[in-house]
């Protein structure tokens, strides 16, 4: 079981788009967007957090309702998911004006791995 804070989960989602997505996106418009985002994320963990206390999220994380989650559980199974079903994109639609042209990020066991690292500290 690897249990976490929601802080250990904030901390670890920005500092994944930080070093792992943010760098490898080419397009510039769209990695000032998402940087910009992670940002916010940054200034204001509220906006992670609200995703965090979704019921869904909770049980999925097996949240013990004090704060704490376990995120082996989900991270097992996305793994298991990804490697009979591959990678999973996620289309992001074009911004007129800004960025019209519709993006992709893929993400992968690898990422996976690299996300749960982030979260737990890099002590796994």
């Amino acid at each position: 079981m690897i249990q976490v804070t929601k802080q250990q989960i904030i901390n670890g989602i920005i500092k994944y788009s930080k070093n792992e997505m943010i760098p490898k996106i080419t397009d510039k418009t769209f990695r000032i967007i998402l940087s910009t985002a992670t940002s916010m994320a940054e200034i204001n963990p509220e906006i992670i957090t609200r995703f965090l206390d979704s019921p869904a999220v909770s049980v999925m994380l097996m949240s013990d309702n004090n704060g704490v989650y376990d995120i082996e559980a989900i991270s097992s199974a996305l793994e298991r998911t990804l490697d009979e079903y591959g990678d999973f994109t996620v289309k992001i639609p074009g911004i007129k004006f800004i960025s019209p042209e519709e993006k992709e990020l893929n993400f992968g066991i690898s990422d996976i791995r690299a996300l749960r690292k982030y979260i737990a500290g890099g002590t796994l």
